[in-house]
């Protein structure tokens, strides 16, 4: 992800980036199967 975000989204590139990390988290467990 780029590193330059708007001041004005931070509650939306927070969100994007919770659910970045939930994916490869579910992406980790399936791939360990």
């Amino acid at each position: 992800m780029t590193t330059d975000k708007p001041t004005g989204n931070d509650w939306y590139w927070n969100l994007l980036d919770r659910i970045d990390a939930g994916l490869n988290r579910v992406i980790k467990l399936h791939g360990d199967e």
